[in-house]
């Protein structure tokens, strides 16, 4: 149909009742003279009989449907028409929010990834996927987002600091794709500080920038001990970021049940909570009576429902319990 995605694609099933609206996240950026899109973002709804286009509000991250339909099959989100008037200026003129990914790869020779994709679930996951294949299996550091949308289908280059460092290509293209995103590789002769920006082709401005510090070219993963660190103690070092940042605890509490490390009256009292935070909390004191193994199967339910969280609290692909 000609169109390209702009969020994620979402199975929505309604239980009871009645849905008055729903809001579907989007990675378009409609600053400045992106508001003209708004009339080119359609929501692709897939019902039995087929698959339709419907007018949607769009506000700065959300597209809003009032009184929505949904059938077994849900909802899938959203498309942006390329069968537009002037559809080459268009393309230059699309913003988007966008993420920069930092792979460690090897030490000898020191070597890193770099990876440029749209903030959309579909190429993280693509992204992953390849870290875990034979030949990648990289560390991921937790670097800062670009400090400015960016532009779909433009060219970013690379730079460093110090300039000695080799890298290929020197240039990535910001788009979406069905197969795993390119990376560029930069390798240094030995462990140290130095500074890699990414620049716009357009304007040479920076876009992004990070510092890559002698800590961060050791092998080592720099929040764990070991290789071999409990699951215990990981839990005890990431308790607070766990605690405010994960997500249907609800849904984690059900899956706890199921695998017999709590009770009935431990999911009720977490459902009764009314924050995540605080279900979170009730979660962690259940897990202190299970034992090893019960922290391990936690941990491996985290994996699952956040890989991209303990990917940052330094928990690598491949790396489990």
């Amino acid at each position: 149909m000609q169109y390209r995605p702009a969020g994620p694609s979402m199975d929505i099933k309604l239980i009871s009742g009645e849905m008055q609206e729903i809001h579907l996240p989007h990675f378009l950026c409609l600053g400045g003279s992106q508001s003209c899109l708004k009339d080119s973002v359609m929501v692709l709804h897939k019902q039995d009989s087929g698959v339709c286009l419907e007018k949607c509000e769009l506000s700065r991250f959300h597209a809003r449907l009032v009184n929505p339909s949904f059938s077994l099959l849900g909802l899938f989100y959203s498309l942006i028409s390329l069968l537009l008037p002037g559809k080459e200026e268009r393309e230059k003129q699309i913003k988007i929010h966008a993420d920069v990914q930092v792979y460690r790869s090897s030490t000898s020779p020191l070597t890193f990834r770099m990876y440029l994709l749209p903030a959309h679930p579909h190429p993280r996951k693509l992204l992953r996927d390849q870290e875990l294949e034979e030949g990648f299996r990289g560390i991921r550091l937790s670097k800062p987002p670009p400090v400015r949308p960016l532009h779909e289908n433009e060219f970013y280059g690379l730079h460093t600091t110090p300039e000695c460092i080799r890298m290929y290509p020197v240039e990535l293209d910001l788009r979406f794709s069905q197969i795993a995103p390119n990376f560029s590789e930069v390798r240094i002769g030995e462990a140290g500080d130095f500074k890699i920006e990414l620049l716009s082709s357009a304007d040479q401005q920076t876009v992004w920038e990070a510092e890559i510090l002698r800590a961060d070219c050791s092998w080592t993963n720099p929040n764990q001990s070991s290789d071999n660190l409990s699951a215990a103690e990981f839990l005890r070092r990431h308790q607070a970021d766990l605690v405010q940042k994960v997500k249907n605890v609800n849904q984690l509490a059900d899956k706890l049940l199921s695998q017999g490390l709590i009770n009935t009256e431990n999911l009720s009292n977490i459902s009764a909570e009314r924050t995540e935070e605080g279900k979170m909390r009730c979660v962690f004191k259940v897990l202190e009576s299970c034992g090893e193994r019960g922290k391990r199967v936690f941990i491996t339910n985290l994996q699952e429902q956040h890989p991209e969280l303990l990917e940052e609290l330094g928990m690598p692909p491949g790396w489990g319990y």
